[in-house]
């Protein structure tokens, strides 16, 4: 699994670190509009599944870390932003841009993966839930589905 940078004092996370967990990364950047406006969903869904132990991670690689720093301070989230040096996990994870947001089961595999699309809370709720009661699949398919009905429906 990919290495992240955590801080350029050489500080590193191992998503294999996590392991036996659920694992949301949002990748994103301060410049962009869409990752600004699904912050707080990010949060509100972090706070949900606090007792899950499901892990919320914020990726940052298309920013510099001072511009990171400066969001946080004026946005704070309670979840960690970690400085992907060099798109090492966005190429792991077949990012070609942000905002894209990855599901990653207790086995360290790929549950779900939205790339180029906000995070709309009650289907990606619905999706972690899932994940957590080990039942995705075909699932997937359904969680698709609700996400395009509630992007119709201009819910977020």
């Amino acid at each position: 699994m990919p290495i992240i940078s955590a801080d350029g004092a050489g500080e590193h996370l191992r998503l294999s670190d996590l392991s036996g967990r659920v694992v949301v990364l949002n990748l994103w950047a301060t410049w962009c509009k869409p990752c600004i406006a699904e912050h707080s969903t990010f949060e509100r869904l972090a706070r949900r599944f606090a007792a899950d132990s499901v892990q919320f991670l914020g990726i940052v690689g298309e920013d510099t870390p001072d511009r990171v720093l400066e969001f946080e301070e004026a946005n704070p989230t309670g979840c960690p932003n970690l400085h992907d040096k060099g798109g090492t996990v966005a190429s792991a994870y077949g990012s070609r841009g942000v905002p894209h947001h990855v599901v990653i089961d207790r086995n360290g595999l790929v549950a779900y993966s939205a790339p180029g699309r906000p995070i709309i809370e009650e289907p990606s709720a619905t999706m972690i839930e899932r994940v957590l009661a080990d039942q995705v699949g075909s699932l997937v398919e359904r969680f698709t589905a609700e996400m395009i009905a509630a992007r119709r429906a201009g819910r977020s």
